[in-house]
């Protein structure tokens, strides 16, 4: 198993779609970068934990990160498939098991490196030229970064379930992509669907005139489903940056009760039960 992970981390190295991503990840970091400099010049209160909250935000972690790394990981495994290194792995004597954990760990690590490289710019050259203090514990902190680190495991394992079980590079390239943008519209759709009111008030015309009235919220969900949709915003690795960032006003407080370690056993969960359900499908499956 340590000569599969090998070879693909040689692989890994001469792959220029994957230095092109962390590229484009760097760029990412320096384009931010002014922009909280910016806001803190301004008055707003900003430090180096802004650059590590931006990258695990909803608005951009969310749609470019696991797009890029569904991208990368996925070409990366069907390129396998397609050159028939994969079946003469196994041919060789190497088992299913070992070929789907190697390439398990091998999207896991191209994920890592990404997050851990903006991480190190963010306490660098983010703290350098924003500051270090911060209105966090140390524990809060730390936290925080792991549940990111687990959002990332998280999907790498998706990402590998997918490559595996359909094999095609186009077809798993684009079920990656429609799999994130379809988590990423749920996860906000069940965030701004928690703890509605009965009703709301708006502006409509009535008898010539702009008036008023109130309205019932027909988005209002149940105590039941209120409560499940909470769950899976905490389950959902598209779901847990909501906490992280607290982009709901009626997440602020759970965030701050400590959901993260929550959050990060969700990860595993995920992780190990993705993991063992695509190497079922995968050793059950045909290779010719």
């Amino acid at each position: 198993m340590n000569k599969l992970i090998t070879a693909n981390l040689c692989r890994l190295k001469k792959n220029k779609l994957f230095y092109a991503v962390m590229l484009l990840y760097a760029l990412y970091f320096f384009w931010n970068l002014p922009f909280i400099n910016a806001l803190q010049k301004s008055g707003d209160p900003r430090s180096f934990f802004d650059m590590i909250t931006l990258m695990i935000s909803p608005t951009m972690y969310i749609m470019m990160f696991p797009l890029a790394l569904g991208i990368v990981g996925s070409i990366f495994i069907s390129e396998d498939f397609q050159s028939g290194a994969i079946r003469n792995k196994i041919i060789v004597g190497r088992t299913k098991t070992q070929v789907y954990l190697v390439n398990a760990i091998t999207v896991t690590i191209i994920g890592v490196a990404l997050i851990t490289m903006y991480l190190l710019f963010s306490v660098t050259i983010g703290g350098f030229v924003l500051g270090y203090e911060v209105d966090l514990t140390a524990f809060e902190l730390i936290t925080t970064i792991l549940v990111s680190y687990g959002i990332v495991i998280a999907y790498a394992s998706i990402i590998t379930f997918i490559t595996m079980l359909f094999k095609n590079m186009t077809a798993s390239v684009l079920i990656c992509i429609g799999f994130i943008l379809f988590a990423t519209y749920c996860s906000f759709d069940l965030v701004m669907k928690l703890d509605l009111p009965d009703t709301y008030m708006a502006y409509v015309f009535e008898n010539g005139a702009m008036v008023k009235k109130e309205f019932i919220n027909e988005m209002k969900l149940s105590p039941l489903e209120n409560e499940i949709a909470r769950f899976f915003t905490k389950f959902m690795p598209s779901g847990q940056v909501n906490y992280i960032t607290y982009t709901n006003s009626p997440l602020y407080s759970e965030k701050v009760d400590g959901a993260e370690i929550i959050m990060l056993l969700y990860s595993i969960i995920l992780t190990i039960a993705v993991n063992i359900t695509g190497l079922f499908i995968f050793k059950k499956s045909n290779l010719k």
